[in-house]
């Protein structure tokens, strides 16, 4: 119950942060903009390891917002780096598919990722040389 309260709370900051959307819904391919190619590819890759831990690849393949900003392009390459199969170029039969946002949150930068049997939310602090994880990870399992 005390996940799902941190989840609702940490998708309302993140709704309310003024993100820009390429549309659909509220969390879906939000982006961040001004983020750097190093603190992108760190967030991407560190949500990347914790979903490998909570949704293994499998030989599914994950249906990914290709709206090619920065945090877009570098959770595809981290997702590949762990073994999933991210849009590729022959149709599957069973796409699971992966939303997720980015955006500001009081200093600092809220990221989430969510498959229909996880969501996966986590505050980092960008720096120069990238980002590092600044809050612990919010786990959400569905049924």
């Amino acid at each position: 119950m005390q996940t799902r309260i941190v989840v609702i709370a940490l998708t309302l900051v993140l709704a309310a942060s003024g993100c820009q959307t390429s549309g659909g819904a509220p969390d879906d391919g939000m982006t961040l903009t001004g983020l750097s190619p190093a603190a992108a590819s760190a967030i991407a890759g560190d949500l990347s390891a914790r979903l490998a831990e909570q949704a293994p690849p499998t030989d599914t393949v994950i249906e990914l917002t290709s709206d090619r900003a920065e945090f877009g392009v570098a959770l595809e390459a981290a997702l590949k780096g762990w073994g999933y199969r991210v849009n590729p170029d022959l149709p599957a039969k069973k796409a699971v598919k992966l939303d997720y946002a980015i955006g500001q949150s009081d200093g600092g930068i809220l990221a989430s990722v969510a498959m229909p049997s996880v969501v996966l939310s986590r505050t980092y602090l960008a720096s120069a040389s990238g980002a590092a994880p600044e809050g612990p990870l919010s786990v959400l399992r569905r049924d």
